[in-house]
């Protein structure tokens, strides 16, 4: 396997290993994975760093679900990977229960030691089904 092709894998193992820390709200991971310069632009827009998207998941006011990635490419450009792919995942806030079908675009930067971090994501909605928080 070149290089190039352990890079991509890498950095399609860390979207699948970032969805499966969501769904267990493992803050240790999400911290390896995600940059301190993360920019997370949310499938409803908004956009929050990485600290205060992984203290809200600390607290508990959103909790993840069911995230997988569904469809998942990768491009590596030297220091710099992209990655397309299309991920599933339920969203519970106080408020209300969301699933979510979204496109996704991700940055990530290859550092220190060769590790893979995410800097920058953002989600495009395909299905969003939203309910009343149970």
């Amino acid at each position: 396997m070149s290089n190039t092709d352990n890079d991509i894998a890498a950095i399609i193992g860390g979207e699948e290993a970032r969805l499966r820390a969501f769904n267990e709200a493992d803050i240790d991971t999400l911290d390896a994975l995600l940059s301190d310069e993360l920019v997370y632009t949310h499938s409803n827009g908004m956009q929050e760093g990485k600290w205060p998207f992984l203290d809200r998941l600390k607290a508990g006011t959103s909790r993840f679900s069911r995230g997988r990635v569904l469809e998942s490419s990768a491009q590596v450009h030297g220091d710099i990977g992209i990655f397309n792919g299309r991920f599933e995942l339920t969203l519970t806030t106080a408020e209300r229960t969301v699933d979510i079908d979204s496109r996704q675009l991700s940055v990530w930067r290859k550092g220190e030691g060769g590790r893979w971090q995410q800097i920058a994501t953002a989600s495009s909605p395909l299905s969003v089904q939203a309910r009343p928080a149970s």
